[in-house]
């Protein structure tokens, strides 16, 4: 709950907002779970409960994933054209040595 009320922020503003964000859906998934106690006795209700309790979970995991996804490519992105940058200067610079 700390790092969902935001008192302190221990780590960097991304990693501060995706730990904000999961404490978000904990707290949306702990409702659901509440409303799969004896309070509703309805059975057609609880399974739209448990169809939303999916789609949440669900939505959160691919956004997680996504998010874990999106920032490898950009690292392997980077390293790929740092890469590349030295190929091209070794190239240029055995030109260069020839003449």
């Amino acid at each position: 709950m700390i790092i969902y009320v935001g008192w302190f922020k221990p780590y960097s503003a991304e990693v501060h907002f995706w730990n904000q964000y999961n404490e978000v859906f904990v707290s949306i998934m702990n409702y659901h779970i509440l409303c799969f106690a004896d309070l509703i006795q309805d059975e057609p209700t609880r399974e739209v409960i448990g169809f939303s309790m999916i789609t949440f979970l669900c939505f959160n995991l691919f956004t997680n994933i996504g998010s874990i996804m999106l920032g490898e490519i950009k690292k392997s992105y980077a390293k790929f054209r740092l890469k590349y940058y030295k190929w091209k200067l070794e190239k240029i610079k055995k030109r260069l040595n020839e003449k």
